[in-house]
């Protein structure tokens, strides 16, 4: 049966109504450090630990948002600039930075990220209800475009990220029939479970060129594919090496944000 793909724009929407991520410079690189807004953080008394365990995220989430390499979403936006001891219009001045190089209306496009998937026969479904819930903390803060299949675990990121973070204006999203939909234009391609026909759509990520994030702990295609990965690479060295080791979610999304800056794709 053909699968239908849903490209989620959770990030796009929030856009809307107020400054998203500028995180590409004029020349391609990372954009300068905010200092003001790292000040401000020091000034309110907080270490990067201390507020990122008031905001309830990874301590380099709050490296990031410093560095330039991502911005808070508007969702988030009303604790930081109460917990930083600072008016909304100043937390933006703080956050705001130079559009540098990008297309159409001034915004670079979001990455995408495909999440493929299920949970079938003889998976762990305590493990997997954890993975869902660290990659959809992942995709709420990162602001990716996530493209899915009609069931799966890509869906039920998505419904979890609309249900336990509601990031405001987030309501449709836009369906296209065939496996090889859900795969094209893809950044990165996470996978978690499966069966025959994530096998399916892995076989077209790498066809294409997509790298593949399989976690091996979730078992079914997932393991798999991780198998088929270190066949290739018994040095366990590199990124295949960093997906043999991961043993929990939490490695598992950590793992996903590097590699993304590896390849290239900004968050």
């Amino acid at each position: 049966m053909a699968s239908v793909l849903h490209c989620c724009r959770i990030c796009a929407a929030l856009s809307q109504e107020s400054s998203l991520s500028r995180v590409i410079s004029g020349v391609g690189g990372w954009m300068s450090r905010r200092s003001e807004f790292a000040r401000q953080r020091r000034l309110a008394g907080f270490s990067q630990e201390r507020l990122a365990d008031a905001m309830k995220v990874d301590r380099s989430t709050i490296a990031r948002w410093e560095a330039g390499e991502a911005t808070p979403l508007a969702t988030f936006r009303p604790q930081l600039a109460s917990l930083l001891n600072v008016s909304a219009v100043e937390l933006e001045e703080m956050l705001a930075q130079d559009p540098g190089t990008s297309a159409g209306d001034g915004r670079p496009s979001p990455p995408q990220l495909v999440i493929s998937g299920s949970r079938s026969p003889g998976c762990d479904n305590d493990l997997l209800d954890e993975t869902v819930a660290a990659l959809s903390r992942f995709v709420a803060f990162s602001g990716v475009v996530v493209n899915h299949g009609p069931v799966g675990i890509g869906i039920e990121v998505v419904t979890y990220v609309a249900d336990q973070f509601r990031p405001a204006g987030f309501s449709t999203s836009t369906a296209r029939f065939g496996r090889e939909n859900v795969v094209h234009g893809s950044d990165l391609m996470i996978v978690v479970g499966g069966a025959s026909g994530t096998a399916i759509e892995v076989t077209i990520a790498r066809a294409l060129g997509i790298p593949v994030l399989p976690y091996g702990p979730s078992g079914g295609t997932a393991a798999r594919t991780l198998e088929s990965l270190l066949a290739t690479d018994r040095t366990g060295s590199g990124r295949i090496g960093e997906l043999a080791r991961c043993t929990t979610p939490a490695e598992f999304t950590a793992l996903i944000e590097r590699t993304m800056h590896e390849i290239g794709t900004p968050l």
